[in-house]
């Protein structure tokens, strides 16, 4: 094997195990603690999506992050890339280990370690996005993805195994998960990354505003935007709410996780499966369509009380096998579509109007009731296919 390939494994290894512990902390937060916050401690849903947003703000900042990460070296490691993950790793576990104060006599203040928190993970995230950009010319976009999402996947998983702890005591679980986030620390150490990595890039603004000319790409961050609104709506309010109407324990929502997740490894194979064959943006729209169902079915079992745990189950099984291909084909299309010459820049600006949809939705989901959410949500997603309708006729043409 040449070494240019065990560079790429290593590197594929690398996404895997950041991605694997970004999972962990994802479903820590937006899971139990949205659980935590919304129905053990009773906080106000509004409060909840405002402190949600500001916990959120760190991911808009991966527009300014990414070119420093690009640009900058930090005296830490001789490694540039080594010593971005290190800062995002320490920042990320400190203060996810802090989530375990008293929240409700010190709310301003855990709004404040969000934040910082927050800034951490994208610290991380950004650096190894990056990298993977870097290697898109030596491997299939679709597998790069997958690593990621597959890395998310198991991560999430893994956490079904500290659920008992949480139900225990919430602010042990969040230490835990704090800790055990640091464990990525030894691979940062002793891992070997290619030097070629290091080399400083100059972040060319004319080359960003050439990308942002591209009818194309002014598409796809439109359609980034959109793509992401329904998940901030319900992040802090799907598990509060199965709590309240069904008296689901933290339990019977990481059941609820974990069966989404196996059903997402459905569509993952099948992606990998199919990789070549298939077109992302016409698969995009049979998705879209797919999930805007399945969100009107919810809002009208919600609205005509025949809503149940069960039915959420079922829905969410349904669901599950083709979100996981849509945020593999999302990852794959901004990869594709990221300039090499701004290996972490294009595709962040990418990532960054992502999650600025994705805040919109946490902001605004506090003001709104649980079937009007789903209601919401079916209509952007059936609205999003006229610019996936767009991207294929200049994609023709």
């Amino acid at each position: 094997m040449s070494d240019e390939k065990k560079d790429i494994i290593r590197i594929k290894i690398l996404i895997f195990l950041v991605y694997l512990v970004e999972g962990f902390i994802a479903y820590a937060i937006y899971n139990a603690l949205s659980y935590y916050l919304g129905y053990v401690l009773g906080i106000n849903s509004i409060l909840i999506g405002i402190v949600g947003s500001i916990g959120i703000i760190p991911f808009l900042l991966k527009i300014v992050i990414a070119p420093l990460t690009d640009k900058y070296s930090l005296p830490i490691f001789s490694d540039k890339k080594k010593s971005y993950l290190f800062i995002g790793i320490i920042f990320n576990g400190i203060f996810l280990a802090l989530f375990s104060i008293d929240i409700l006599n010190f709310f301003v203040f855990f709004a404040i370690i969000f934040f910082l928190q927050s800034l951490g993970f994208v610290i991380m995230d950004v650096t190894v996005d990056s990298l993977a950009v870097l290697i898109k010319k030596d491997s299939h976009d679709v597998s790069i993805s997958i690593v990621m999402f597959l890395g998310t996947l198991v991560g999430g998983a893994l956490v079904f195994f500290v659920i008992g702890v949480f139900q225990y005591s919430y602010g042990l679980g969040f230490i835990i998960v704090g800790i055990l986030s640091l464990c990525l620390l030894p691979v940062i150490f002793f891992m070997k990354l290619p030097p070629n990595l290091n080399e400083s890039t100059d972040v060319n603004f004319g080359e960003i505003r050439v990308i942002f000319k591209e009818k194309k790409f002014q598409l796809i961050i439109i359609f980034a935007f959109l793509f992401n609104i329904d998940g901030g709506l319900l992040e802090f309010t799907l598990e509060p709410y199965l709590g309240r109407a069904f008296g689901a324990s933290l339990v019977d929502v990481g059941i609820l996780y974990i069966i989404s997740f196996l059903s997402s490894i459905i569509g993952i194979i099948l992606l990998y499966i199919y990789r070549n064959k298939l077109n992302k943006f016409k698969l995009f729209i049979f998705i879209s369509y797919y999930m805007a169902f399945m969100s009107l079915t919810l809002c009208i079992a919600i609205f005509t009380s025949l809503v149940s745990f069960q039915l959420f189950l079922f829905i969410y099984i349904l669901m599950g096998i083709l979100s996981g291909v849509a945020n593999m084909t999302l990852y794959a299309i901004f990869i594709e579509a990221s300039s090499p010459k701004l290996a972490a820049t294009s595709f962040i600006f990418l990532i960054t109007f992502l999650n600025f949809g994705f805040l919109i939705g946490v902001l605004f989901s506090g003001f709104i009731h649980i079937g009007v959410i789903y209601l919401i949500s079916a209509i952007i997603m059936a609205t999003r296919t006229i610019i996936l309708f767009k991207l294929i006729k200049i994609k023709e043409n």
